[in-house]
């Protein structure tokens, strides 16, 4: 029997990262986004890290207009894995919010365009949405709001309905 070259050194070798979904129920991670790690000195547990790909890729599903569930779908991950990343990984939420904001600007672009049209949806839509107008009411969230309260009392028996409305004649 050989000696593994690997041991030669004396060192131990690292344990192998289970494939992409090698385990049954197990979500796979795309492995052309993202990279594996499994940290020394943990017990179990597996981090994951979004690769410049991944990166491009969440930018454009964000810019297209996709949901974080659908975005994390497509890297092969759990969406609360996938909000993780993002506070792990600042370049990762980064290009979350470009992407968001470039999908943002180009709604508004078409809005725009309607409501000079003409199309006063659009320009109600726009005005409330990227302005902040409202219809009616303080827009100040400090604004003291009158209260009105209504008390109802329980029914009257028809004895005490008689007695109420025989003293009110006499008044």
């Amino acid at each position: 029997m050989q000696p593994d070259p690997d041991l030669a050194g004396g060192a131990a070798p690292e344990p192998a990262l289970p494939a992409a979904g090698s385990r049954k129920g197990v979500r796979r991670y795309n492995p052309e986004y993202i990279i594996v790690h499994q940290p020394s000195g943990r017990a179990s547990g597996l981090s994951y890290e979004v690769n410049a790909a991944g990166i491009a890729l969440v930018e454009k599903m964000a810019r297209d207009g996709h949901d974080v569930v659908t975005l994390a779908a497509q890297l092969g991950i759990h969406h609360v894995t996938f909000a993780d990343i993002r506070k792990r990984q600042p370049e990762v939420g980064e290009a979350w919010a470009r992407g968001r904001a470039s999908l943002g600007d180009e709604i508004n672009d078409i809005l725009l365009k309607q409501a000079r049209k003409g199309n006063m949806t659009a320009a109600i839509f726009l005005a409330k949405g990227r302005l902040g107008w409202r219809e009616v009411g303080p827009t100040d969230p400090n604004a003291q709001q009158s209260n009105i309260n209504i008390t109802i009392n329980a029914p009257l028996s028809d004895d005490e309905w008689q007695r109420m409305v025989k003293v009110s004649r006499n008044d």
